[in-house]
């Protein structure tokens, strides 16, 4: 936890010399210092940091392993889905072959 060290005896007396009596300075350096502590407590440390840091780059390192490991699944499942789509291409082009072989030797024997 931080905090914010600042010279009470100091504010206290420059207050005073401005025309506070003791007990307004008092108030009012008890008050700032009570302001200054409550802010410091949401404070990071360098520490915190530090650590939010190292959370922060192993998340990062393990979801750029979790990324590239699908994107090597999915490069395998497109090569698979494309080498399945080549041999079922290359089927219908060698059906549609066959079957303009065989219309073209039915026009010959029967055409005219």
């Amino acid at each position: 936890m931080s905090s914010i060290n600042f010279d009470t005896h100091f504010f206290i007396k420059n207050l005073e010399k401005n025309g506070f009596t003791e007990n307004q300075a008092e108030s009012v350096v008890r008050l700032l210092s009570g302001v200054c502590e409550e802010a410091t407590e949401k404070l990071a440390t360098k520490d915190d940091l530090i650590k939010i840091s190292e959370i922060t780059k192993n998340d990062l390192i393990k979801f750029s392993e979790l990324t590239k490991n699908d994107l090597i699944k999915f490069s395998e499942l497109a090569r698979k889905d494309i080498e399945l789509l080549e041999s079922r291409m290359t089927n219908k082009m060698g059906g549609m072959i066959i079957a303009l072989a065989g219309f073209l030797v039915a026009i010959k024997f029967f055409g005219h």
